[in-house]
């Protein structure tokens, strides 16, 4: 294939691409002044979750993990880099185990917290839970902290976000 033909074919799927992305993102898009394609069910039909599916609520609370240390006192428990660059496929599974291990709490083993998570998971009763992930890092005294994330406006103040936390104490 001569470059002038391999360039059309390029430029022609390109084409096609952006074509077929733009008919199916306008397909999904709620009603507005435009009328949709003829097509709108076959696109709900290919992509029902519209941009769903590719975003959140980044206010949304994600679970956090915190271990205590010897001094019982409550620190992240991300661990920091292990191998070499930080390539060690064990901090990157804690996230599943740390929703395996809320899955497992139930409605009364969470606090309300309006202070510090630290502070809150030293008072709060601990619940016994098994882990049962693949690979285990969170064993022994770990808290569970669920907190909407600061608002980027309110970075540099003293603002600490209500929460809710669980004390665990994990078997592994």
């Amino acid at each position: 294939m001569d470059d002038t033909r391999l360039g059309r074919w390029i430029a022609g799927s390109a084409v096609v691409a952006v074509l077929l992305v733009g008919y199916l993102t306008r397909a999904v898009l709620p009603v507005a002044a435009m009328p949709a394609p003829p097509g709108r069910s076959v696109a709900r039909a290919l992509v029902p979750e519209g941009w769903a599916f590719f975003t959140r609520d980044p206010r949304r609370p994600s679970p956090v993990a915190y271990a205590a240390d010897r001094d019982g006192r409550w620190r992240l428990a991300s661990g920091g880099s292990r191998g070499p660059a930080g390539l060690d496929k064990r901090d990157r599974a804690r996230s599943a185990e740390i929703s395996l291990l809320t899955r497992r709490l139930h409605g009364s083993a969470w606090t309300e917290c309006d202070g510090e998570p630290s502070t809150c998971l030293a008072a709060a009763p601990a619940t016994a839970v098994a882990n049962t992930a693949t690979v285990r890092t969170l064993c022994g005294d770990t808290g569970i902290v669920l907190q909407e994330v600061l608002p980027w406006a309110w970075n540099d103040l003293p603002t600490v976000l209500p929460s809710r936390v669980a004390r665990l104490t994990v078997t592994c």
